[in-house]
């Protein structure tokens, strides 16, 4: 694991603990596969579709509206896992009805979340090191 992103040694005092644990994990891959992609895209895409109707024919916190948030969570995640962008994902949700904060929130994005990203597009206010 050495050389890899976020990857930090243990302190030397932990080496046994380091030595006795392997990693039952492995990266995301850096390139996609296309047809899982697309595959992945479409679960969140549908789930969001899902949220997005029970958001607004239902009371809020109701039993159906955690279970269709727990589910679109998961899709977001199998989704960022193989690869897929945020802003891609984003774009789906955005198209289904989830279009303001709290709908957002509700499948696991986070305002902060979606500032960073915003910026990193070139929208919002610009970094302090451009301005400097």
């Amino acid at each position: 694991m050495a050389g890899e992103p976020s990857w930090n040694l243990l302190p030397t005092r932990m080496e046994q603990l380091r030595r006795g644990v392997s990693p039952k994990t492995s990266p995301a891959p850096r390139q996609p596969d296309a047809e899982q992609a697309a595959v992945l895209l479409d679960d969140v895409t549908e789930c969001g579709r899902v949220l997005a109707s029970v958001r607004r024919s239902g009371e809020p916190d109701t039993t159906e509206e955690l279970e269709a948030r727990v589910a679109c969570r998961k899709a977001m995640r199998a989704a960022w896992a193989e690869g897929v962008e945020h802003a891609m994902q984003l774009s789906a949700l955005v198209e289904v009805g989830l279009t303001d904060t709290a709908d957002l929130t509700a499948v696991g994005w986070e305002p902060a979340l979606l500032d960073a990203i915003e910026r990193a597009a070139g929208w919002g206010r610009p970094s302090r090191a451009k301005a400097g």
